[in-house]
């Protein structure tokens, strides 16, 4: 498995409380579309956004959390 240091894992972190717009502690479609957007550029349909969700959401909560959010990033 993939160590970051503390710096990556702080910007991860920051990146997370970035996306996270409305401080829930969880990155919702919505955010999540915001993200992709941001990264990439690309715009997700509600569809695609539900599916990536699906792929990075461990608990089935609906909503990505700190600890999915860095095993989907590294």
């Amino acid at each position: 498995s993939e160590h970051l240091s503390d710096e990556e894992m702080g910007h991860l972190e920051e990146q997370f409380n970035a996306m996270d717009l409305d401080g829930s502690g969880a990155i919702d479609v919505g955010e999540l579309k915001l993200l992709v957007k941001t990264l990439t550029g690309d715009v997700l349909s509600d569809g695609r956004a539900r599916g990536l969700m699906h792929e990075v959401d461990m608990d089935r909560s609906g909503q990505m959390d700190y600890d999915e959010f860095v095993l989907a990033m590294i």
